[in-house]
């Protein structure tokens, strides 16, 4: 059984890190708060980059203090008001969640949803590291649900 995040974490490990894509936001509004080393998108904020989509309410970008490349040292993303990443065939959605960059930890919750082609994982809350491709997807007092569609099977007529 192979949960649909852990198949294909190599498409989100380098999760907005690549160097050759440009990465394209657009959001109603901009704030830069210096001081706390931080931007905040506000509003309808869509992120692509490569094949990686992104579409959230807010998205606020925690820099390393003593930054001088912004885009080189952003230390986390949070996201809240709805989260949705698209790449490729994978899809992880949820209402709100953090990413750190340097190690790669991924925290996710409420209605959580993950899904590899029509392979779907549900919960309410995911704790993951993608470097290690591991991950726990949490019930908080509910279940997990997860629904598996195998590939057909070879038989000598459809070889």
């Amino acid at each position: 059984m192979v949960c649909p995040v852990s198949a294909n974490a190599k498409n989100y490990t380098n999760l907005f890190e690549s160097h050759e894509d440009p990465i394209q936001i657009e959001s109603n509004e901009l704030e830069f708060i210096d001081q706390d080393n931080k931007a905040i998108f506000r509003g309808n904020v869509k992120i692509k980059q490569g094949s990686n989509q992104m579409s959230t309410g807010e998205m606020i970008v925690i820099y390393l203090p003593n930054s001088k490349e912004r885009q080189a040292d952003i230390e986390r993303l949070e996201f809240s008001n709805g989260f949705i990443l698209n790449s490729d065939r994978n899809i992880v959605s949820g209402e709100s969640g953090k990413y750190w960059f340097n190690s790669k930890d991924l925290f996710l919750e409420g209605n959580v949803i993950l899904s590899q082609g029509k392979n779907v994982a549900k919960g309410c809350k995911l704790i993951a590291n993608l470097n290690k491709k591991i991950g726990k997807l949490d019930n908080c007092g509910s279940r997990v649900t997860v629904s598996l569609h195998p590939p057909p099977q070879k038989t000598k007529f459809n070889q």
